[in-house]
């Protein structure tokens, strides 16, 4: 219920599954909660810590928000027209090459419920053309972006390993953006987890 916990150390959840991990946080309840707190830069920070990563922008073209019966969602700040790039994911996305260091990380959170919003927005993708799959996670406004599926999404990357992603149509300010969750397929698996 949001409290803080006595993090493992490696050697204690180097054993646990993505399952299991979701579990230990109470994420199953965190998920259904439509009311789970926006970021402020200071819970953005807090999750950024213990990268080398200097990468991240503050001029992002999205704000977060409420989004009307999905809970978190992220908004354009002005007018964006069709084919500009909305999402920069080399700005604001880390990356983890295997399920331990993305472990470790994960239990080094001080929060269980920002350790379930981490396991809620990180996904595989091979960001290099070679094959080599990658846990990737968002470390700003655009992780609370919602699945608008093929039919209502209005940003998309160029390719499968792209992290820009583009507008495919022209967006209003205000109007949430919206991009197809089926681009990627996470199989914890493949990272031991």
């Amino acid at each position: 219920s949001g409290s803080n916990k006595t993090f493992f150390t490696e050697e204690k959840w180097d054993s646990f599954n993505f399952e299991e991990m979701y579990s230990y946080f109470n994420c199953y309840e965190h998920a259904m909660d439509p009311n789970k707190k926006l970021y402020n830069p200071r819970m953005w920070e807090a999750l950024r810590t213990g990268f080398d990563q200097q990468l991240f922008s503050d001029e992002s073209l999205y704000y977060s928000g409420y989004s009307e019966g999905k809970g978190r969602g992220t908004f354009a700040k002005r007018d964006i027209r069709k084919g500009e790039i909305v999402h920069d994911g080399l700005q604001n996305v880390v990356f983890f090459p295997d399920g331990a260091s993305w472990g470790d990380f994960i239990f080094s959170i001080p929060s269980s419920r920002m350790a379930c919003d981490v396991l809620e927005w990180t996904w595989m993708q091979d960001v290099i053309f070679e094959g080599n799959l990658m846990l990737c996670l968002n470390l700003d406004d655009a992780a609370f972006l919602n699945d608008g599926g093929e039919e209502e999404s209005n940003i998309a990357p160029i390719s499968e390993t792209s992290l820009l992603f583009y507008a495919t149509r022209d967006i209003e300010k205000d109007e949430e953006l919206l991009y197809d969750y089926g681009l990627y397929d996470t199989n914890w698996e493949e990272f031991d987890l």
